[in-house]
């Protein structure tokens, strides 16, 4: 990676953008969200809403709610510090090809992109040329993560050096890696709606955080709401974390049962699903999260891998259904 692409990318990382949220003051779980990629006037529509809102339900939920101002990144800027990082790390000969491939690709992209300052409103936003449109220039660089990760891998492997969380692993004849990877869709974070209480979730991430404030003894109906319109599983994530003292009590004893539960819907729902799932034959199935030790295989790959565990009894169950239609 030559100094000018790794300085491309330091700045590109360090982007960010101004968001106006109408939120809880003590909690900041929020409701609404207004930026200048909806509006030209995000501040002030975020304000219209609130005082609608509290002008046709006098005292309701949203009575001590504000209109706060934040600092987020998007989903381009994580990328792209991810990107960096790893990109900075490849310090070692590697596989020339593979390294040349890389470099190539990363100048052309970098090329293509123009980083603005901060405006008269606090924004910065990249500014994609030559045709090049927001959604592609994702797409286009989150298999440099995956390509920048697969080089740094193969580095470890040669070595003999501990695996660095987030470097991303060639799946193998044993084993089956969906944490970001060719089974990503078996992940809570992918992109397939979830039908579930006769509602419409963007991803089973969400249905599961949603039922933390639904079920069994809690009744935080607002919290759930929140949940279910988060822009993004993320975001449904990080509500239900800063809720989490709200969640009903025996959470932790049917967390299990729910997830089996959500996932065994995702698979009935999505042929797409069902068939990758399937074509995973009898390898193990890991959610490798260097983050979580429970659902994944944890930092030390001496974790719980509970997601991959569930997955593959649902595999069992759907070839057990195959066998039984044949």
């Amino acid at each position: 990676m030559t100094p000018q692409n790794i300085a491309r990318l330091r700045k590109l990382a360090s982007a960010t953008r101004i968001e106006w949220r109408v939120a809880d003051p003590a909690t900041k779980a929020y409701c609404m969200s207004y930026d200048r990629s909806d509006t030209l006037t995000p501040e002030e529509d975020a304000h219209a809403w609130l005082d609608d809102q509290r002008k046709r339900f006098p005292g309701g939920r949203y009575s001590h709610y504000e209109v706060i101002c934040v600092e987020v990144r998007t989903e381009l800027q994580r990328l792209a510090a991810e990107l960096l990082t790893k990109a900075e790390r490849l310090n070692t000969p590697g596989d020339p090809d593979l390294l040349a491939q890389l470099h190539a690709q990363c100048k052309h992209l970098l090329d293509d992109l123009t980083v603005t300052t901060h405006d008269e409103h606090g924004l910065t936003e990249h500014s994609p040329v030559a045709g090049l449109t927001y959604s592609n220039f994702i797409g286009a660089l989150a298999p440099l993560v995956s390509r920048a990760g697969a080089v740094l891998a193969a580095q470890n492997s040669d070595s003999g050096a501990r695996r660095v969380p987030g470097n991303v692993k060639p799946d193998n004849a044993t084993t089956v890696h969906f944490y970001e990877q060719d089974c990503y869709v078996l992940s809570n974070f992918s992109a397939f709606t979830l039908d579930w209480r006769n509602l419409r979730f963007d991803t089973s991430e969400a249905a599961y955080h949603y039922e933390k404030f639904v079920g069994g003894a809690a009744c935080c109906a607002g919290i759930a709401y929140e949940v279910l319109v988060a822009p993004s599983a993320h975001e449904a994530y990080k509500i239900a974390e800063r809720n989490k003292e709200h969640r009903r009590p025996d959470w932790d004893a049917v967390k299990v049962d729910i997830m089996r539960t959500i996932l065994r819907a995702k698979a009935n729902q999505h042929k797409y699903v069902r068939r990758k799932l399937l074509a995973t034959g009898n390898r193990e199935l890991v959610e490798d999260s260097w983050r979580d030790a429970f659902w994944g295989w944890g930092p030390n790959r001496d974790g719980q891998n509970m997601l991959g565990k569930l997955w593959m009894e649902i595999r069992a169950e759907l070839r057990a259904q195959e066998g039984g239609n044949a």
